[in-house]
């Protein structure tokens, strides 16, 4: 009987000794995998995939209308006066898209008349997204939301807000920004959400089938592989803003989203991406 109770002993011991060296050992994984090396390893583990992987076709219900280096040689360095970008509004809206995203930061009033004809542009265009994204100002304002006048007259606001990951390359955005007004979906979400709800429609337990589920709707993967470069043939249906200053037609933007925003080459507006050169591409 002695030996039996020194046995199991020992197997008590044992067992013990084995699983606290398995948490120990666990311990020390999670610890590791929150590194800078593993987590650096992770990323370009991830871009060799993306880069392996052929690309993805592109929407054909999606355009981009550019502010680009033509346009701004044309007409004026930017910041324009707001009457401008007013009037490349009206130039887009007589297309007939389906909607417009404006990726274009408005958040403080200027001139009274030029920011009344950008509310009058952007209130009679169909189904306007404005942008907005998490603000450095110094006076503690959270968000550089548009100016109240022009987000009465839109549609909707969406975030654009990147996520620079800890090699200074950006490679998503979240689908949602937290707010004190609750919970701000990502600027292309937003959009597609009044082209067609559906794709944007939670699916919960009480409402199964309904759209995409919560773990789908944390990040937004880019894939880089379609963004524009300078130089190179775009992935998407591209028009020149200075096209449609100038009163050229533009039929190739009808019944799309139609995205307006930056490409011109020294724009702030530009960000690095794992396919980057020695220039970063445009935010939009």
């Amino acid at each position: 009987m002695k030996w039996f109770s020194k046995t199991r002993n020992i197997d008590a011991m044992s067992w013990r000794r084995w699983l606290r060296l398995n948490l120990l050992l666990l311990a020390l994984v999670l610890l590791l995998s929150m590194t800078s090396p593993v987590t650096t390893l992770n990323l370009k583990l991830s871009d060799l995939y993306f880069r392996m992987r052929p690309p993805q076709p592109v929407s054909a219900k999606v355009a981009l209308v550019l502010i680009d280096d033509s346009t701004l040689g044309r007409f004026g360095r930017w910041p324009w006066p707001r009457h401008e970008l007013a009037q490349l509004i009206d130039a887009v809206r007589r297309q007939q898209p389906q909607a417009i995203g404006i990726d274009i930061l408005l958040p403080e009033p200027e001139d009274p008349r030029d920011d009344a004809d950008l509310a009058a542009a952007i209130s009679a265009s169909p189904d306007v997204v404005l942008a907005t994204k998490i603000s450095s100002s110094p006076q503690g304002k959270l968000w550089s939301d548009p100016v109240p006048q022009f987000a009465k007259a839109a549609n909707g606001i969406g975030h654009v807000q990147a996520i620079v990951d800890d090699d200074g390359l950006c490679r998503s955005l979240p689908a949602y920004e937290p707010s004190l007004d609750g919970p701000r979906p990502a600027f292309a979400l937003k959009l597609a959400g009044l082209i067609n709800p559906q794709l944007t429609s939670i699916e919960t337990p009480h409402n199964p089938g309904s759209g995409v589920e919560h773990s789908d709707l944390r990040q937004l993967i880019i894939d880089y592989h379609q963004q524009i470069e300078p130089g190179q043939p775009a992935s998407f249906e591209t028009v020149s803003a200075g096209d449609l200053l100038a009163g050229k037609p533009a039929p190739q933007l009808r019944g799309k989203a139609v995205l307006i925003g930056f490409g011109a080459v020294d724009m702030s507006d530009r960000m690095f991406t794992p396919v980057t050169g020695q220039l970063p591409m445009p935010g939009v």
